[in-house]
C-alpha cells in the first residue's frame, strides 16, 4: 500500500516562502518522535541537537569510506569526503 502526503518546509530567513514538497511511502510517525521532539525543543532554546545534521553528515562519510575501501580494496580516508 502506497499513502501520499506532503511535507512543508521554510527558512527561518524566509518564513513566508514555504516549499511543499509530495512524500510517497508509508511513515511511521512514532519512531520519530523522540529525535523531533529534541529538534523542536534544541530549536526553540536556540541550540543544535543532540543529534545534529553534522552528525549526520559523519556518518554518511564512514559508510562511503567504506564502500570506497570494498570497491578498490584499499584503506580509505575520511578526508576524501570534507564536512
Amino acid at each position: 500500500m502506497v499513502s501520499h502526503s506532503e511535507a512543508q518546509i521554510s527558512l527561518k530567513s524566509q518564513p513566508d516562502e514555504v516549499l511543499s514538497v509530495r512524500i510517497h511511502g508509508q511513515w511511521f510517525p512514532d519512531a520519530f518522535g523522540g529525535s523531533m521532539g529534541e529538534l523542536m525543543a534544541a530549536l526553540s532554546a536556540g541550540r543544535e541537537p543532540q543529534t545534529s545534521g553534522r552528525d549526520n553528515l559523519k556518518s554518511i562519510r564512514i559508510a562511503y569510506a567504506a564502500v570506497k575501501s570494498a570497491q578498490e580494496g584499499i584503506t580509505a580516508s575520511l578526508d576524501d569526503w570534507p564536512v
